[in-house]
């Protein structure tokens, strides 16, 4: 669902072959990781670790 989000305002995706597939332009290869990792570490819980001393 992200990846068809992210298609919205893109267009990369050539063909949507099932639930959990598509045919990506593979010049957008590249571009998909890098936004991936954004939104991917966007929702990911992160720890604050205070240092000992």
């Amino acid at each position: 669902q992200i990846i068809l989000h992210i298609n919205d305002t893109r267009r990369f995706i050539i063909e949507d072959l099932d639930d959990t597939h598509v045919f990506v332009d593979a010049g957008s290869v590249d571009m998909l990781r890098a936004e991936l990792d954004r939104i991917l570490d966007e929702n990911t819980y992160q720890l604050d670790v205070v240092g000992t001393q």
